[in-house]
Protein backbone atom coordinates (compact mmCIF):
# COMPACT_ATOMS: atom_id res chain seq x y z
CA UNK A 1 0.00 0.00 0.00
CA UNK A 2 1.56 3.39 -1.22
CA UNK A 3 1.24 5.98 1.53
CA UNK A 4 0.00 9.35 0.01
CA UNK A 5 -0.53 11.68 2.70
CA UNK A 6 3.70 12.82 2.18
CA UNK A 7 4.03 16.38 0.89
CA UNK A 8 0.15 16.84 0.01
CA UNK A 9 1.02 19.94 -0.95
CA UNK A 10 3.13 20.19 -3.59
CA UNK A 11 1.48 17.17 -5.26
CA UNK A 12 -1.72 16.19 -4.94
CA UNK A 13 -3.14 19.72 -4.65
CA UNK A 14 -4.87 22.14 -1.98
CA UNK A 15 -8.51 22.66 -2.58
CA UNK A 16 -9.17 26.67 -1.30
CA UNK A 17 -12.38 27.58 -0.04
CA UNK A 18 -14.08 30.42 1.75
CA UNK A 19 -11.50 32.58 3.65
CA UNK A 20 -8.45 31.28 2.25
CA UNK A 21 -9.71 31.89 -1.33
CA UNK A 22 -9.95 35.77 -0.26
CA UNK A 23 -6.66 35.52 1.18
CA UNK A 24 -5.62 34.22 -2.20
CA UNK A 25 -6.89 36.48 -4.59
CA UNK A 26 -5.65 39.11 -2.49
CA UNK A 27 -2.08 38.48 -2.20
CA UNK A 28 -2.19 37.71 -6.28
CA UNK A 29 -3.42 41.52 -6.55
CA UNK A 30 -1.11 42.63 -3.80
CA UNK A 31 1.80 40.84 -5.80
CA UNK A 32 0.54 42.49 -8.91
CA UNK A 33 0.31 45.97 -7.50
CA UNK A 34 3.74 46.00 -5.88
CA UNK A 35 5.39 44.65 -9.45
CA UNK A 36 3.89 47.36 -11.23
CA UNK A 37 4.73 50.06 -8.40
CA UNK A 38 8.33 48.45 -8.83
CA UNK A 39 8.10 49.12 -12.50
CA UNK A 40 6.56 52.98 -12.36
CA UNK A 41 9.91 53.79 -9.77
CA UNK A 42 13.17 52.62 -9.50
CA UNK A 43 12.67 53.23 -5.16
CA UNK A 44 11.06 50.06 -5.40
CA UNK A 45 13.59 47.60 -7.01
CA UNK A 46 13.65 45.31 -4.08
CA UNK A 47 9.81 44.38 -4.14
CA UNK A 48 10.25 42.39 -7.29
CA UNK A 49 12.92 39.92 -4.98
CA UNK A 50 9.40 38.85 -3.06
CA UNK A 51 6.55 39.88 -5.33
CA UNK A 52 6.28 36.32 -6.96
CA UNK A 53 5.71 34.66 -3.70
CA UNK A 54 1.60 34.28 -3.90
CA UNK A 55 2.47 32.73 -7.85
CA UNK A 56 5.00 30.35 -6.39
CA UNK A 57 2.38 29.53 -3.79
CA UNK A 58 -0.22 28.77 -6.11
CA UNK A 59 2.50 26.74 -8.23
CA UNK A 60 3.32 24.74 -5.14
CA UNK A 61 0.13 24.21 -3.54
CA UNK A 62 -2.77 24.05 -5.93
CA UNK A 63 -3.73 21.67 -8.64
CA UNK A 64 -3.14 22.66 -11.52
CA UNK A 65 -6.21 24.44 -12.43
CA UNK A 66 -6.17 26.35 -9.71
CA UNK A 67 -3.06 27.41 -10.29
CA UNK A 68 -3.57 28.52 -13.75
CA UNK A 69 -6.43 30.34 -12.26
CA UNK A 70 -4.33 32.28 -10.20
CA UNK A 71 -2.00 33.49 -13.01
CA UNK A 72 -4.58 34.69 -15.24
CA UNK A 73 -5.69 36.66 -11.73
CA UNK A 74 -2.32 37.73 -11.33
CA UNK A 75 -2.00 39.25 -14.58
CA UNK A 76 -4.84 40.58 -15.46
CA UNK A 77 -4.34 42.81 -11.74
CA UNK A 78 -1.44 43.47 -12.90
CA UNK A 79 -2.22 44.72 -16.59
CA UNK A 80 -5.20 46.88 -14.76
CA UNK A 81 -2.62 48.01 -12.04
CA UNK A 82 0.09 48.91 -14.65
CA UNK A 83 -2.57 51.12 -17.13
CA UNK A 84 -3.99 53.09 -14.67
CA UNK A 85 -2.20 55.84 -12.22
CA UNK A 86 -0.12 58.74 -12.64
CA UNK A 87 2.26 56.81 -15.01
CA UNK A 88 0.95 54.45 -17.70
CA UNK A 89 3.32 51.58 -16.93
CA UNK A 90 2.13 49.26 -19.86
CA UNK A 91 -0.25 50.28 -23.25
CA UNK A 92 -3.93 49.64 -22.37
CA UNK A 93 -4.51 46.79 -25.49
CA UNK A 94 -6.29 43.95 -25.88
CA UNK A 95 -2.68 41.94 -26.60
CA UNK A 96 -1.09 43.23 -23.61
CA UNK A 97 -4.16 42.13 -21.81
CA UNK A 98 -4.54 38.79 -23.44
CA UNK A 99 -0.51 38.18 -23.14
CA UNK A 100 -0.90 38.79 -19.18
CA UNK A 101 -3.77 36.83 -18.71
CA UNK A 102 -3.14 33.58 -21.11
CA UNK A 103 0.97 33.77 -20.06
CA UNK A 104 0.86 34.00 -16.52
CA UNK A 105 -1.80 31.09 -16.51
CA UNK A 106 0.00 28.73 -18.65
CA UNK A 107 3.16 29.14 -16.69
CA UNK A 108 1.13 28.54 -13.53
CA UNK A 109 -0.51 25.09 -14.59
CA UNK A 110 2.10 23.67 -15.95
CA UNK A 111 4.57 24.73 -12.95
CA UNK A 112 1.84 22.74 -11.20
CA UNK A 113 1.89 19.65 -13.51
CA UNK A 114 5.97 19.96 -13.21
CA UNK A 115 6.10 20.17 -9.34
CA UNK A 116 3.39 17.04 -8.85
CA UNK A 117 5.75 15.37 -10.98
CA UNK A 118 9.12 15.80 -9.56
CA UNK A 119 8.54 18.23 -6.64
CA UNK A 120 9.08 21.78 -6.14
CA UNK A 121 11.99 23.15 -7.59
CA UNK A 122 13.11 26.87 -8.01
CA UNK A 123 15.98 26.32 -10.25
CA UNK A 124 13.41 24.67 -12.72
CA UNK A 125 10.75 26.81 -12.39
CA UNK A 126 13.06 29.82 -12.98
CA UNK A 127 14.29 28.49 -15.84
CA UNK A 128 10.64 28.28 -17.19
CA UNK A 129 9.96 31.46 -16.38
CA UNK A 130 12.62 32.36 -19.18
CA UNK A 131 10.21 31.36 -21.15
CA UNK A 132 7.68 33.51 -19.81
CA UNK A 133 9.80 36.88 -20.36
CA UNK A 134 10.02 35.96 -23.99
CA UNK A 135 6.12 35.71 -24.47
CA UNK A 136 6.23 39.39 -23.01
CA UNK A 137 8.40 41.18 -25.50
CA UNK A 138 4.88 42.14 -27.06
CA UNK A 139 4.66 44.30 -23.93
CA UNK A 140 6.96 47.08 -24.64
CA UNK A 141 9.65 47.11 -21.78
CA UNK A 142 12.77 47.98 -22.98
CA UNK A 143 14.65 44.56 -20.41
CA UNK A 144 11.95 42.31 -20.40
CA UNK A 145 9.07 42.21 -16.75
CA UNK A 146 11.68 41.37 -14.03
CA UNK A 147 15.18 42.78 -15.24
CA UNK A 148 13.13 45.91 -15.82
CA UNK A 149 11.90 46.30 -11.72
CA UNK A 150 16.21 45.69 -11.65
CA UNK A 151 17.23 48.71 -14.28
CA UNK A 152 18.47 51.67 -12.01
CA UNK A 153 19.87 49.47 -9.21
CA UNK A 154 23.14 49.60 -8.63
CA UNK A 155 23.44 46.18 -6.85
CA UNK A 156 22.19 44.55 -10.13
CA UNK A 157 22.92 47.62 -13.02
CA UNK A 158 26.51 45.53 -13.72
CA UNK A 159 25.11 42.07 -13.99
CA UNK A 160 22.15 43.15 -16.72
CA UNK A 161 24.98 44.89 -18.62
CA UNK A 162 27.00 41.89 -18.87
CA UNK A 163 24.71 39.13 -19.11
CA UNK A 164 21.88 40.28 -20.64
CA UNK A 165 18.50 41.18 -18.42
CA UNK A 166 17.17 37.56 -19.20
CA UNK A 167 19.85 36.50 -16.49
CA UNK A 168 18.52 39.14 -14.23
CA UNK A 169 14.87 37.54 -14.52
CA UNK A 170 16.38 34.32 -13.72
CA UNK A 171 17.86 35.23 -10.86
CA UNK A 172 14.81 37.03 -9.51
CA UNK A 173 11.99 34.09 -10.40
CA UNK A 174 15.09 31.46 -8.47
CA UNK A 175 14.97 34.13 -5.62
CA UNK A 176 11.56 34.11 -4.97
CA UNK A 177 11.10 30.48 -5.19
CA UNK A 178 13.83 29.53 -3.30
CA UNK A 179 12.71 31.98 -0.29
CA UNK A 180 9.03 30.49 -0.98
CA UNK A 181 10.52 26.67 -0.36
CA UNK A 182 12.96 28.12 2.72
CA UNK A 183 9.99 29.61 4.16
CA UNK A 184 7.22 26.50 4.17
CA UNK A 185 9.88 25.46 6.57
CA UNK A 186 12.43 23.22 4.50
CA UNK A 187 15.12 22.18 6.70
CA UNK A 188 18.56 23.58 5.26
CA UNK A 189 21.74 22.35 7.16
CA UNK A 190 23.42 25.12 7.62
CA UNK A 191 24.39 25.93 11.01
CA UNK A 192 23.45 28.96 13.26
CA UNK A 193 21.40 30.71 10.22
CA UNK A 194 19.50 33.11 12.02
CA UNK A 195 22.84 34.88 13.11
CA UNK A 196 24.02 35.29 9.78
CA UNK A 197 22.85 38.91 9.44
CA UNK A 198 24.27 40.10 12.43
CA UNK A 199 26.67 42.88 12.95
CA UNK A 200 25.87 43.57 8.92
CA UNK A 201 25.13 47.29 7.87
CA UNK A 202 22.35 48.10 6.01
CA UNK A 203 23.61 48.52 2.87
CA UNK A 204 25.19 44.66 3.06
CA UNK A 205 22.40 43.12 4.62
CA UNK A 206 20.78 42.90 0.61
CA UNK A 207 23.20 41.72 -0.99
CA UNK A 208 23.85 39.07 2.02
CA UNK A 209 20.46 37.85 1.78
CA UNK A 210 20.61 36.97 -1.52
CA UNK A 211 24.15 35.61 -1.60
CA UNK A 212 22.61 33.45 1.54
CA UNK A 213 19.52 32.72 -0.19
CA UNK A 214 21.55 31.51 -3.71
CA UNK A 215 23.44 29.00 -1.68
CA UNK A 216 20.51 27.24 -0.41
CA UNK A 217 20.10 26.16 -4.05
CA UNK A 218 22.79 23.66 -3.59
CA UNK A 219 21.03 22.02 -0.74
CA UNK A 220 17.15 21.94 -1.64
CA UNK A 221 17.43 19.73 -4.44
CA UNK A 222 18.41 17.40 -2.33
CA UNK A 223 15.75 17.72 -0.10
CA UNK A 224 12.74 18.53 -2.38
CA UNK A 225 9.80 15.86 -1.97
CA UNK A 226 9.60 13.75 -4.97
CA UNK A 227 6.60 12.19 -6.56
CA UNK A 228 5.88 8.26 -5.89
CA UNK A 229 7.00 6.53 -8.64
CA UNK A 230 4.80 5.19 -11.51
CA UNK A 231 3.39 1.78 -10.85
CA UNK A 232 4.34 -0.83 -13.94
CA UNK A 233 0.57 -1.76 -14.65
CA UNK A 234 0.77 -4.04 -17.56
CA UNK A 235 4.13 -5.19 -18.41
CA UNK A 236 2.95 -7.30 -21.70
CA UNK A 237 6.63 -6.92 -22.87
CA UNK A 238 7.92 -9.35 -20.15
CA UNK A 239 5.37 -12.36 -21.21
Amino acid sequence: MVRRDHCKGSRSGKRVTGANLIILVAALMGSAYVLAMALRSSEYWWVAWICLLPLFWAIRTLKPIGASLSGAIWGIGFFLFSIFGTEAVLSSTSISLTLLAIVPALYCGLGSLLTRRVGFNPLLLALSWIGVEFAFKPLGLQNGLLAETQADSTHFHWIGRLLGYIFIAFLVACINATLLAVLSNVRISIPHEKSIFKGLSNSEICPAVLTFLLCQLSTLHQIYPRAPPIPNRIRIWHI
